[in-house]
């Protein structure tokens, strides 16, 4: 189902408006680590953006320029993680969004104008604090392939984005994975005490050169009867496994990490090692997508919480000082209940899963 004009309207003036407003206490995104390939055909840069307080009249969005490599004919930015803060109290919820883009990028100097923002939309109103980290890709043409995708839904409780791409992976490349740059799902139905809040890939099969995905969108309260809309854009990423290789997942494509019952934070330091214990130069590490249920084991009819923190962070990416084929990223994953508290919530669950690559 296609997401409605209308529907479209007010999630692109929910987001133009983070961009009028008067401006958030926030600096530029900050650059906070960089990897070039061995043959310098690639470069990936990782950046962290920071707004407080946000909403309530103030900006919540970035839009200017950064600087990066100069040179490379191919230009993409996605999103790596985020984490949404509301600062009065655990709420009703009627929209969250997080989204990075890139909107010129000038080879001659290295500028590159980007949007960055990201937002939590409570019943209450109240103001919010958000940290989003970006991924800049820089590569040569003939390299990768990105096959972009663009879409929405809206049904009740939930929809999917169903695409077939042909093409997606030419050949000689290799999938990598599927990289997002916009991640929004809003309430058609008025703020909601969350049951579920997803957007992640559903069914996803890669036979090069087409790839065939479903992606399931999800945000309902217990009674699982509301309207809901979502919208998705990201791209097929694929390579020449000479300057990236895909990464080992025991279940790929999908690079994926689930728990279930899970009272806490959860955060830990991933080691991901190539399959062919190769050196790398670098990693790709994108947000693919995310879902923070109540739907836990045993299941609880019409669980539903407000809650106050959203968090699916990804930081600190390097590779590990001993042992030259691993990368490593700290993750971080929260559905927060109980107001201040950020280390333990109600019972939830979760799964979210990257787009992750090596640079040879």
């Amino acid at each position: 189902m296609s997401v409605s004009r209308t529907v479209r309207l007010i999630a692109v003036l929910l987001a133009s408006s983070l961009f009028c407003a008067a401006t958030a206490s926030a600096a530029t995104p900050t650059l906070t680590r960089k990897f070039l390939s061995s043959s310098r055909r690639t470069a990936i840069l990782y950046f962290t953006y920071d707004a407080s307080p946000c909403g309530g009249g103030v900006a919540c969005g970035f839009r200017g320029v950064i600087n990066v490599y100069k040179g490379y004919d191919v230009a993409e930015v996605f999103l790596s993680g985020f984490r949404l803060e509301a600062l009065a109290q655990a709420d009703a919820v009627s929209q969250v969004n997080a989204t990075a883009q890139k909107f010129n990028y000038d080879p001659a100097t290295g500028a590159m104008e980007v949007g960055v923002n990201s937002g939590v939309a409570t019943a209450s109103g109240q103001q919010y604090a958000t940290s989003v980290t970006f991924v800049v890709l820089l590569t040569r043409n003939g390299v990768a392939s990105f096959t972009p995708i663009s879409s929405g839904c809206a049904g009740v409780a939930s929809c999917s984005i169903t695409r077939s791409l042909p093409g997606a992976v030419p050949a000689g490349m290799k999938y990598i994975g599927l990289a997002t740059s916009n991640w929004s799902l809003g309430s058609g139905s008025g703020p909601l005490v969350l049951n579920t809040l997803s957007g992640a890939i559903d069914a996803l099969t890669v036979s090069a050169p087409q790839v065939d995905l479903r992606y399931l969108c999800m945000m309902q309260d217990g009674s699982a009867a509301n309207r809901m809309w979502c919208e998705w854009s990201a791209k097929v990423v694929a390579f020449d496994p000479a300057e990236m290789e895909q990464n080992g997942s025991s279940v790929f494509p999908q690079y994926t990490f689930l728990a279930w019952n899970t009272p806490s934070l959860q955060a830990w330091t991933e080691h991901a090692t190539s399959p062919s214990h190769a050196r790398i130069r670098g990693f790709l590490d994108a947000f693919e997508g995310l879902t923070l249920t109540y739907q836990t084991f045993p299941s609880v009819p019409g669980a539903q919480n407000p809650v106050w923190l959203i968090e699916s962070t990804a930081s600190n990416f390097r590779i590990d000082p001993n042992a030259a084929d691993t990368a490593l990223t700290d993750y971080g994953i929260f559905l927060g209940t109980k107001f201040g508290n950020a280390l333990t919530a109600q019972n939830y669950a979760y799964q979210f899963s990257r787009a992750v690559g090596f640079l040879r």
